[in-house]
């Protein structure tokens, strides 16, 4: 009876004190036009994946590049987009990862002519 009644509280704090998961982290997508850097935006940490697309453009396509930089370090480079070039008639897309990012405030900056679509998803 005394292991029983002891087990109930011991169970009673491990949940207690352990308390709930925090719920997946959402994808986020962040889109612009032309030459420019996002809106600040909060990542929990981990490893993501980054897929930038671009839509056709008239008329000779869209070239575009970009990187995704911590908000509070001045812009550096943390990782970068993959370079894509949509034509006239085809959209262009494509996926980068960034391993080891910390929790924190980041921005999205984008080198284009065009509109654009970056989805950053946690990738565990």
């Amino acid at each position: 009876m005394a292991f029983r009644r002891w087990l109930v509280c011991s169970l009673t704090v491990c949940v207690a004190a352990c308390g709930t998961p925090a719920p997946a982290e959402s994808p986020r997508s962040v889109s612009g036009a032309g030459s420019t850097t996002s809106a600040p935006f909060t990542l929990a940490g981990g490893t993501y994946s980054m897929l930038f697309a671009v839509p056709p453009e008239d008329p000779s396509g869209c070239f575009a590049s970009g990187w995704l930089a911590n908000s509070n370090a001045g812009g550096t480079a943390l990782a970068l987009l993959p370079v894509v070039n949509s034509s006239a008639t085809a959209p262009a897309s494509g996926t980068s990862y960034a391993d080891g990012v910390a929790a924190g405030s980041y921005v999205v900056s984008v080198d284009a002519v065009c509109t654009w679509t970056v989805t950053i998803s946690p990738s565990r």
